[in-house]
């Protein structure tokens, strides 16, 4: 099992697959296609990549507006 992350973008469930005919390897998320875009040398580099994510620093992971400081928590 390769523990990755769901889909930032949907939700979906993504999978680590080998670069057409090389020994290269990206993440794609099953259902929308997201993939973080270059291949890595080896599985745990792709799986590393597609995990590697921003947090936002507010609670709830919610993004707030500049300007919104009251909503801020």
């Amino acid at each position: 099992m390769d523990n990755l992350k769901p889909c930032p973008f949907c939700g979906g469930e993504a999978r680590i697959c080998k670069y057409h005919g090389q020994d290269k390897y990206f993440v794609v998320c099953e259902l929308c296609g997201a993939s973080v875009g270059n291949a890595s040398a080896t599985r745990d580099a792709a799986k590393n990549a597609w995990n590697t994510r921003y947090e936002p620093p507010t609670p709830g992971g919610a993004i707030v507006p500049a300007g919104n400081e009251r909503l801020r928590g």
